[in-house]
């Protein structure tokens, strides 16, 4: 039986999914002006390292190992089996959303991994599988600030008017002690295909990024 593994345990976006385009946004503390937290957002499961019975998340289901490891598993609609498997830190914690990032039949499933307490939460790992019309999954990996409310995931927005669903990656690098500097980028899904977004968001400019001394 065809198995197809996903493995996601290093910050990754697809090459051969990747590809450019002439928007941007402007960054404005540490959210992005004109994007709003993309509604609709459904929370299917939390990690439980404790127990290793599968949950189901509708078009598959969850397992977790007491090393971390989670691993997503389900069929397409050809009956071949698919396999995503992650490494998390049982002390962090990590969750699992549903999501519509783009307009195929079934929703994106949003893997959530807490980093360490040390970074501020910097170090979280955004991890999206994406589906075709023959439900089949597309990965994306992204590596930065990610918050977490009841009503979904902070990094998952609207861009502008135009309603179109969008992942805000914000980052943080170190230029020396006490001086950081946080960078936004954006993402959008086009099908399988994640599209990285620079240069202005309805006629206003923004830096690259943003110093903090």
């Amino acid at each position: 039986m065809f198995k197809q593994v996903i493995r996601t345990t290093v910050m990754c976006a697809v090459a051969s999914l990747f590809v450019n385009t002439t928007l941007c946004l402007k960054a404005q503390g540490q959210r992005a002006e004109a994007l709003a937290m993309l509604a609709g957002q459904q929370k299917l499961a939390d990690c439980n390292f404790q127990s290793a019975a599968p949950v189901s998340i509708g078009i598959g289901k969850m397992k977790t190992d007491a090393d971390g490891t989670v691993i997503l598993s389900g069929q397409d609609k050809t009956g071949k089996s698919w396999t995503a498997s992650y490494q998390a830190f049982p002390g962090a914690g990590c969750q699992l959303w549903q999501a519509r990032l783009e307009r195929s039949e079934e929703p994106a499933l949003v893997f959530v991994q807490f980093g360490g307490n040390t970074s501020g939460g910097w170090d979280t790992t955004l991890s999206v599988l994406l589906f075709d019309a023959q439900n089949r999954p597309f990965p994306w990996q992204a590596k930065g600030k990610f918050d977490v409310t009841k009503d979904g995931i902070d990094g998952l927005v609207i861009l502008g008017k135009a309603d179109t669903p969008a992942v805000l990656v914000r980052t943080q690098q170190s230029d020396g002690p006490g001086n950081h500097r946080e960078s936004h980028s954006i993402y959008t899904f086009l099908g399988n295909r994640a599209v990285e977004m620079t240069g202005e968001l309805e006629g206003k400019q923004c830096p690259s990024g943003q110093h903090h001394g």
